[in-house]
């Protein structure tokens, strides 16, 4: 006898599963409750925003609201917010929406954002700093207000230092990244940009700016890959490390997305008694290689 298959999916040519513009939230969470509602979602708990203004790279707690950082813009979400209706016995009389997050978004500029979602990073001043490599400005925003540090100031800098292009928006460690450090104890943020990967000349550096002084103060000569703040001390990982097992695994010649000079490492058996040695290969971007033999 025969049978039927049933097939889930619409008989389509693809179907997105990548949503860069959705923010998910969960459920309202209670204190002292034995539930952990920030663990219950349901898959209606979401909202969709426009791309016009690029894909969303970060998103940070601010002032009660909810900073939205795209590629090419900033804006502001009000959490379950509420509408005034009107004054009862001297008070303001407000009415709750069924909304978690609103429609649309209050844009605080429609010009300036950031690539990379490392490069922010938020101070016990209540600031939040960031880096756009392809405006090649540094920003801050307070208040909801979008002001720019680096004009006038360290714009040149930029503008000569920024390798990184429109499309070179996908962090490797310690090889290619924007990213932004803070000091508590003095209160310096650091903006590190390090890009080794595809040129011949490595191209880092890390620009200090302090918030007591509140300008730019000094160059680092180390530029760390890792950072936190424990207590008052601020503990940082050593790019140099982080690099050198970075490019272990760019070498690695199992990985199919490397290419160039690979390292193929030989497999352990206990059974064989003779040893093999690691081969080179040189693999091209079509994913051809060759082996390099010996001599």
């Amino acid at each position: 006898m025969g049978f039927k298959c049933y097939f889930t999916l619409n008989d389509i040519n693809y179907i997105k599963d990548t949503f860069s513009n959705r923010i998910q939230y969960s459920a309202i969470s209670v204190q002292d409750s034995y539930k952990n509602n920030y663990r219950y979602s349901l898959s209606t708990y979401f909202r969709d925003y426009s791309q016009e203004y690029g894909s969303i790279t970060k998103l940070v707690g601010f002032e009660g609201y909810l900073l939205v950082i795209f590629e090419h813009g900033i804006g502001i979400a009000v959490i379950n917010e509420r509408i005034l209706a009107g004054q009862g016995d001297g008070e303001p009389v407000f009415i709750n929406t069924k909304n978690v997050l609103p429609e649309e978004l209050t844009i605080i500029s429609d010009t300036i954002g950031t690539q990379w979602g490392e490069s922010v990073v938020k101070s016990e001043a209540g600031y939040v700093y960031g880096v756009d490599t392809i405006a090649k400005k540094i920003w801050r925003v307070k208040s909801q207000q979008l002001e720019i540090i680096s004009d006038f100031k360290v714009n040149k800098f930029l503008v000569d230092n920024i390798t990184l292009g429109e499309r070179e928006n996908h962090p490797y460690i310690a090889l290619k990244n924007v990213k932004t450090h803070y000091n508590n104890n003095k209160k310096d943020i650091m903006f590190t940009f390090y890009d080794d990967v595809y040129k011949e000349e490595e191209k880092v550096w890390n620009l200090c700016y302090n918030e007591y002084l509140d300008e730019f103060v000094t160059f680092y000569s180390w530029v760390p890959s890792y950072s936190a703040n424990i207590d008052t001390s601020f503990f940082s990982f050593n790019r140099e490390t982080s690099k050198a097992l970075s490019l272990l695994e760019k070498s690695n010649y199992y990985n199919l997305n490397n290419y160039g000079v690979l390292l193929e490492y030989p497999v352990i058996d206990d059974t064989d008694e003779e040893i093999t040695y690691p081969k080179l290969h040189y693999r091209v971007k079509h994913r051809t290689y060759y082996t390099i033999k010996e001599g």
